[in-house]
């Protein structure tokens, strides 16, 4: 069996990056963006952690301090992240098929079951074309474990070529004593503290531990862990996780006070839900839909007021319509009048495989295909994040949070395109 060999490719300041492809005056200028709603700071440029710009840090605080330092803002535009996400794993996929989107800007190749050859070639190759072609920079770790990957990719940005090799035991060692304990994948910062009142400071030191002892006082995917440090291959590739709960929400622009209104702003939200929820190869059914709703801490004089109600579904559904019944009667469930409500959400809850459950005997069985049909269709209109078909119960003005700096819809809005002028 040919042993594995770990790529991990992670896109560099990935929403940064997506931003400054159509703005090429942005080059080396600093760059942040916002969280929904504008909150918070999600994502910098190396130029912007460079004037000390904090992940996480309110917008709010530190508006002015930006334009002092001439940051440039954006708002952030998941259909333009989540079309060159897909282009890139698009691209990685020809090296070979055994990917894991690990998360929208990161993946992990077995390169071991891959084309022999020279593989750091092969890195800067698959570098070189997603910088040519898709135009994201990346970085790329090599290692015989994905925990060792890890860390060689976070050593690959501090490299002018972007690949860090760490298959030689030497260079894993070197490695390894470099890393603090914080920057093992799935230790973090809380567990690092329990481990350093054990003296265990650095990946090294949680390499050389006794992996029993290891799991007896903590877990036994920590001792997993302290395997991969290794160089021992225990956690193999897998499909991107379907998820447990699926859940849709948002701030509002400004208070909500009707009820009519929020009947908008939750089907609009139980819509993208189940879109979500179709999207799921695991378990694309639900059982319960949850909907809570509360007014904001500070808005208003009157006691802060929020409740949720839960709706259980006759059938296990991933049909629109079923949703936004089920999202309506919670509403109706839980609304007060006089209150301004500043957030509400969906939450899709006892997800299920298509083999996990049985019909009800008066279900119509003809309707069934008829429902798939529909939803995907509506799913294939909307594909690149844009509503052209929906339903005229989520029609209304507050479906979205505060984007005062959003960048155009350069590659899913025809009237938005990117302009090209020649000369």
């Amino acid at each position: 069996m040919t042993p594995s060999l770990f790529a991990l490719v992670d896109c560099n300041n990935f929403y940064a990056s997506c931003e400054r492809l159509f703005r090429p005056d942005l080059r080396l200028k600093p760059i942040v963006i916002l969280s929904n709603n504008d909150g918070c700071i999600i994502s910098r440029s190396n130029e912007a952690k460079a004037l000390g710009v904090a992940m996480g840090a309110p917008f709010y605080q530190i508006e002015r301090e930006l334009r002092r330092l001439g940051v440039s803002v954006f708002s952030s535009n998941y259909a333009l992240y989540g079309e060159l996400s897909r282009r890139v794993m698009e691209t990685l996929e020809d090296w070979t098929p055994d990917l894991e989107v690990y998360s929208i800007d990161e993946a992990f190749l077995d390169l071991g079951t891959g084309p022999a050859g020279d593989r750091v070639q092969q890195a800067l190759q698959m570098r070189g074309r997603l910088l040519q072609e898709v135009g994201m920079p990346c970085s790329i770790g090599l290692a015989p474990s994905k925990t060792l990957a890890k860390l060689a990719n976070r050593s690959a940005k501090q490299r002018p070529d972007g690949i860090f090799d760490a298959r030689c035991p030497q260079v894993q060692a070197r490695l390894l004593r470099d890393s603090p304990i914080e920057a093992v994948w799935g230790v973090g910062r809380r567990l690092g503290v329990k481990l350093k009142a054990f003296g265990l400071n650095t990946a090294h030191d949680l390499a050389r531990s006794d992996s029993d002892w290891i799991r007896q006082h903590f877990s036994v995917t920590l001792q997993r862990t302290v395997l991969e440090l290794r160089g021992q291959s225990h956690i193999e590739l897998e499909a991107l996780t379907d998820r447990k709960m699926i859940l849709s929400s948002r701030s509002f622009r400004q208070p909500v006070h009707t009820l009519e209104e929020l009947r908008q702003i939750l089907a609009l939200y139980a819509a993208r839900a189940a879109s979500k929820l179709r999207r799921q190869s695991q378990r694309p059914y639900c059982c319960t839909v949850a909907v809570s709703i509360r007014t904001g801490v500070h808005a208003s004089a009157r006691q802060p007021y929020g409740a949720q109600a839960f709706v259980p579904l006759t059938t296990p559904t991933q049909d629109t319509r079923d949703i936004s019944a089920a999202t309506l009667q919670a509403l109706q469930q839980i609304y007060r009048p006089g209150y301004a409500y500043a957030k509400a959400s969906v939450q899709l809850l006892d997800l299920l495989g298509p083999g996990e459950f049985q019909y009800g005997l008066f279900d119509a069985p003809t309707q069934r295909p008829r429902s798939a049909a529909l939803m995907g269709l509506l799913d294939q209109l909307n594909r690149d994040g844009r509503t052209r078909l929906g339903f005229a119960s989520a029609l209304g003005p507050h479906g979205g949070g505060r984007q005062a700096a959003r960048s155009p819809a350069y590659l899913s809005d025809w009237g938005q395109l990117w302009p090209v002028r020649a000369g």
